[in-house]
């Protein structure tokens, strides 16, 4: 995640408390009518909000609107936010981490050994490669390989 989606988030993160905070106090004090439907401060809560999550919201909102629902669902998307970002910070370590791991071992030389079969030599003209890829075998013709001849 990028410094700016990073301090975008962050910010996202407070807006959210506040809204909450906010929305406890309208009930604690029974203004339900600032709660239920569209208000003045539900327009002006959802003029703060990025243009992608709004876009979100207004596709997942059915039947019920309000302060108080939009609240609920800004704080669920900020959960998912925060979930993806350390998903992406544990598969970046784990990648670094295995990208280190790999170059210790290459250093160490704790790399597979491999075993090099030598390449068998050709019967027709003794070189290091198979009959079946010899230019002299291919332009041999069939009786003279199955004599023995070359």
């Amino acid at each position: 995640m990028s410094p700016d989606e990073e301090t975008k988030l962050k910010e996202l993160e407070i807006f959210s408390d506040s809204l909450t905070d906010v929305v406890v106090k309208l009930e604690d004090s029974d203004r339900h009518q600032e709660l239920a439907g569209i208000s003045a401060l539900y327009i002006a809560v959802q003029q703060q909000l990025p243009g992608f999550l709004l876009t979100a919201y207004q596709e997942w909102l059915h039947r019920k609107d309000g302060l108080s629902v939009f609240s609920k669902w800004l704080q669920k998307q900020l959960v998912y936010h925060m979930d993806i970002k350390e998903v992406k910070e544990t598969t970046k370590k784990n990648v670094e981490d295995n990208t280190k791991s790999k170059k210790h071992k290459h250093e160490k030389g704790a790399v597979h050994d491999v075993t090099i079969e030598p390449m068998p030599k050709c019967a027709v003209c003794h070189e290091p490669h198979q009959e079946t890829s010899c230019k002299n075998w291919c332009e041999t013709s069939i009786v003279n390989t199955v004599d023995g001849k070359s």
